[in-house]
């Protein structure tokens, strides 16, 4: 357990995996009047803030590296016997992840690196992902994992496509090595990444700002990717830039590299793409309509899957914002919570 309360896995469902066992024994102990050893201790108040910090607004984990069930039941009933009731940070700079709650809205960000080989199974290449939920329902999600899944699924749940973040020339930003040399010495496969990831919180009157970034593309595009989120104070609009900034020497690869950012949507959200292909509106399921809307690249509306919470993959939707880095520099992009539901339109 790291000092910011989060397993070294970087996964928090193996954190509620953890507490779902150490809660219960905590208060077996004070009833038998046994002292609980200090280590124990203290890694328990430090986990149950985290575990509030990997939650959304609607109770469930939110989906990275490896989560495959959301367990909004299970961290209710954890959370229920925390006595201390700590509050979560909005920033966990060693388990790698960023936090901003405003109004009904949630955001909750990977601004880490995945685990050292060996740590988490299900490791994702995911730096800059981020997951957004209004009130009780989800609206961008990743992919995220399946249970018993094989090794395929495995395989495509790792990659940095599967996730809401941006990708340049279609590759992932960690090398996967998976084989019978890191099998035998991990037991999983290796992610190896070059670089580093680096975010700042803040909290303002008029909202929260997460500004992060990382140079896993630096090597071989000679850019690094930063990201800039707010979320303004009632929780009702949320702004995105992603700037591509050159750093270090010009690498042999091809100057300006094809660019995609992915917005996963969850199943339950309805998307519809504007005539002009100006605009994606979304319907949640209790009505509530959302209008996402970018400038700097094209946009369209293209299929994806679902992973956690099922048996199988739950078809949905992507919005995906593509273009050439550099031309521009970055890519403006907005979810603006609607008044009144949407009028759907049809597509081209």
């Amino acid at each position: 357990i790291l000092a910011d309360g989060g397993h070294v896995s970087r996964n928090g469902q193996t954190l509620l995996d953890l507490l779902v066992l150490l809660v219960p024994l905590r208060e077996a102990l004070n009833k038998a009047l046994i002292e609980i050893p200090g280590p124990v201790n203290a890694a328990l108040e430090r986990m149950l803030p985290m575990l509030r910090f990997l939650s959304h607004n609607d109770g469930g984990l939110a989906v990275f590296n490896g989560v495959s069930r959301t367990s909004a039941g299970r961290i209710k009933a954890v959370l229920e016997r925390d006595q201390i009731l700590g509050r979560p940070l909005n920033s966990a700079p060693l388990t790698g992840y960023s936090r901003m709650t405003q109004g009904r809205a949630s955001v909750i960000m990977d601004t880490g690196l995945p685990p050292a080989p060996g740590r988490n199974p299900n490791a994702t290449c995911s730096p800059l992902a981020f997951e957004l939920c209004d009130g009780p329902h989800r609206i961008v999600v990743n992919c995220g994992s399946r249970q018993g899944a094989d090794a395929q699924w495995q395989a495509a749940s790792r990659c940095t496509s599967a996730h809401s973040t941006m990708t340049l020339a279609g590759q992932d930003t960690s090398t996967v090595i998976d084989n019978f040399f890191t099998r035998h010495l991990f037991d999983t496969p290796a992610l190896i990444t070059s670089g580093h990831a680096e975010a700042e919180v803040r909290s303002e009157d008029h909202g929260s700002i997460i500004s992060a970034r990382h140079t896993a593309y630096v090597r071989n595009f000679g850019l690094a990717h930063e990201r800039r989120l707010f979320l303004n104070a009632d929780g009702r609009d949320l702004r995105g830039e992603d700037r591509f900034v050159p750093e270090g020497p010009l690498p042999d690869a091809a100057l300006d590299p094809a660019f995609a950012i992915r917005f996963h949507l969850h199943p339950s959200v309805k998307a519809t793409l504007s005539r002009d292909g100006g605009c994606v509106m979304l319907l949640l399921p209790n009505k509530v309509g959302w209008r996402f809307s970018a400038r700097g690249g094209r946009l369209s509306l293209e299929s994806s899957i679902y992973l956690p919470d099922s048996k199988s993959a739950r078809p949905t939707q992507q919005i995906v914002i593509s273009g050439v880095a550099g031309r521009p520099d970055r890519v403006l992009w907005a979810f603006k919570r609607l008044k009144s539901a949407p009028k759907p339109r049809p597509s081209e």
